[in-house]
Formats: structure tokens, C-alpha cells, sequence
């Protein structure tokens, strides 16, 4: 009788035992991990479909870290070779400035105004000139060149704000070193996305002149652009040289 009764127990206690294997992969992995199948007195035998799907994971977790430190070791050489490029940002002639994040604002105050100039670097647009063909013998004639998109503000003390956005380009002059793309103005306590907002280059010349004379009075002028070009040139490449830092941290982690 107590041999029929184990014998009808086995079969139970066999399935059992098999539904544990198959449970979530996560408590299998976790039981894997642990070495416990390989040690376990358990009188049955470990599943070879678990061990291949282990031994899977093992080759793509592998492979991953080869990847891994082929990127890392890329860019290692990337920053040390631009790191030789790094420079100290150049101060802007009677503009304060300040940086947040990405995103630069260049203050000054003239009478009763205040100006701001706000240039964001994620707001850059590529040169259109093809280099294969400009290429010369020039130092800078393989760099890439990025061109800054910035807005004015010119407060008065009544609150009113007149807004510009400009921006510079390849095909900038002495005469005209940035372009007075956009303008509007906003009353004070207004909303400015009620306000109209007209395209400045379609305006009537003698307008456009004006306008821009207003701008070089207020320092916003040839020497304002130059400045400005050099210092979005420098600060780009500064935030391009921490972020390969930031990316290559970034897989170096779990080394």
C-alpha cells in the first residue's frame, strides 16, 4: 500500500518539480545566476532548453560589451583630438553674458533701455557651402561651419519690448553682417503670440536701412556680429567636446 501511494505521489511531485523550470525567465535567469542548478541535489536534471537560452544570453551580453568598448575607444581618440581645438570663450564689447545650458543671453543697458541678444547653439544652421569645392590650403577651410539664429529684445522703461529675430550667414557683408529676419512689438503686460509679426526683409529698403541703423546705434553692429560669430564657433565646439565626454561615459559605465 505504501508503495502504490508513492508511486501515485511521483507523478505529482515530477510535474511539479517541471512547472518550476518553466516559470518566468526572470526566476529562471535568477536561478541560473546563482549557481544553483549546477550545485542543486534535485534528482531532476536541469532542462537543455534553459541552458542554451542561457548560454544565448551570454553571447549577446558579450558581444554588447565588444561594442561598447569599440565605441568608447573611438571616442577617446575623438575627444583627445578635439580637445586641441578647445579655446576660452571671448568676452562680447559692453555686453554682459550668461550661459544656461545651450541657450546664451548677452545684456546691456544704453539710456533708458535694456537690451538682450539670445542665441541658443541647438538653434545653429549648417553652412550650405560645399567644401569639397571651397577647400583650400586655409587652416579653417576643412571645419564645418555653424551660424548662430539670435533674437533681440529692446525694452523701453514703459514696458513696451521690440523684438528682431536675425540671424548670419555665408552670404553676410561688411554692409549687412547679420539679417533683420522678423519683427514685432510687444506692449507692456501684452502676449506675444498676439501680437503681428512681419517679415522685415520684405519691408520697403529705405525701412530695412533704418531699422538696421536703430540696431548699430544700440551696439548691435559689424564688430557685435563678428564677436558673436566667434563666440557661437567656440562655445559649439566646447558643448560638442562635452557631449562625446557625456556619450562615451555613457557606455564606459558598466565596464
Amino acid at each position: 500500500m505504501q508503495v502504490f501511494a508513492t508511486r501515485l505521489l511521483y507523478p505529482a511531485i515530477q510535474r511539479s518539480a517541471n512547472r518550476s523550470f518553466y516559470t518566468t525567465s526572470c526566476a529562471t535567469n535568477r536561478f541560473l545566476r546563482y549557481g544553483s542548478l549546477k550545485q542543486s541535489s534535485c534528482a531532476f536534471p536541469a532542462l537543455p532548453g534553459l541552458r542554451n537560452h542561457n548560454l544565448n544570453l551570454m553571447r549577446v551580453s558579450c558581444l554588447s560589451y565588444k561594442s561598447d568598448q569599440a565605441i568608447v575607444k573611438y571616442l577617446d581618440q575623438e575627444i583627445e583630438v578635439e580637445s586641441e581645438a578647445l579655446a576660452n570663450l571671448p568676452s562680447i564689447k559692453n555686453f554682459d553674458s550668461k550661459i544656461r545650458g545651450t541657450c546664451v543671453e548677452f545684456h546691456r543697458k544704453v539710456n533708458n533701455e535694456s537690451i538682450k541678444v539670445t542665441m541658443d547653439i541647438n538653434d545653429n544652421v549648417e553652412s550650405s557651402v560645399d567644401y569639397e569645392e571651397e577647400m583650400d590650403d586655409s587652416p579653417a577651410a576643412n571645419d564645418i561651419s555653424f551660424y548662430p539664429v539670435f533674437s533681440i529684445e529692446i525694452k523701453k522703461a514703459s514696458g513696451d519690448t521690440l523684438h528682431f529675430q536675425c540671424s548670419i550667414d555665408e552670404v553676410s557683408s561688411p554692409e549687412y553682417p547679420f539679417g533683420v529676419n522678423e519683427m514685432y512689438v510687444v506692449p507692456k503686460g501684452g502676449d506675444e503670440k498676439l501680437v503681428y509679426n512681419t517679415n522685415v526683409e520684405n519691408l520697403d529698403e529705405e525701412f530695412y536701412n533704418v531699422i538696421y541703423d536703430s540696431l548699430k546705434a544700440r551696439g548691435i553692429d559689424n564688430n557685435f556680429a563678428t564677436d558673436l560669430q566667434e563666440f557661437n564657433h567656440i562655445f559649439e565646439h566646447s558643448e560638442y567636446y562635452k557631449f562625446l565626454q557625456t556619450v562615451r561615459d555613457f557606455f564606459k559605465a558598466d565596464e
